[in-house]
């Protein structure tokens, strides 16, 4: 799927969102279904205080930030139509990132890539994004790895939002 540059921040935003080691307690990030809009609630380390921030972190004002944490506050997502961006599991960064190695063409540079995978610590990114930006060689693999992670992103919010109560996982395609 082709992504315009705004849809890679945002998908780049959501891939952050989601990627925060989950219990993760200084950052939530919502997604305003009425407005469209991506935006945080972040602990701003020099204030040591939480603030409502857009998807630029830039501070909102006072009453937007107000309005979104009455409906941020609001249980019925319906009502609100706020939602907090569901985090990922290492289980489910593994299971993401191996699914893209099986659909690799095979090669000796595969099963490298599997044990690294294998490796997932509980932070905030996928072992692929350092591997495969390490080696030069892996530049293209890095590219489709790229593709293939933003499109499974948008597909899962894009579920998450049709159906915010269910239980359901970060599925792969």
């Amino acid at each position: 799927m082709i992504h315009t540059e705004t849809d890679n921040y945002s998908l780049l935003w959501l891939e952050n969102a989601m990627t925060l080691p989950v219990g993760y307690p200084d950052q939530h990030y919502y997604l305003d279904v009425r407005t469209n809009n991506l935006f945080a609630l972040v602990n701003m380390e020099e204030n040591d205080c939480m603030v409502y921030v857009d998807r630029f972190y830039r501070e909102l004002d006072v009453s937007a930030a107000n309005e979104l944490a009455e409906r941020v506050a609001t249980a019925d997502h319906k009502i609100s139509q706020v939602f907090e961006i569901p985090r990922v599991t290492v289980d489910e960064k593994i299971s993401l990132q191996l699914e893209f190695i099986a659909k690799l063409p095979q090669g000796s540079h595969i099963s490298n890539l599997s044990e690294y995978v294998k490796q997932q610590p509980n932070d905030s990114s996928f072992v692929l994004d350092f591997v495969l930006t390490e080696d030069h060689k892996s530049a293209l693999i890095a590219k489709y790895w790229e593709e293939y992670k933003l499109d499974t992103i948008s597909r899962y919010i894009n579920q998450f939002i049709k159906y915010p109560n269910s239980n359901h996982r970060l599925a792969v395609a």
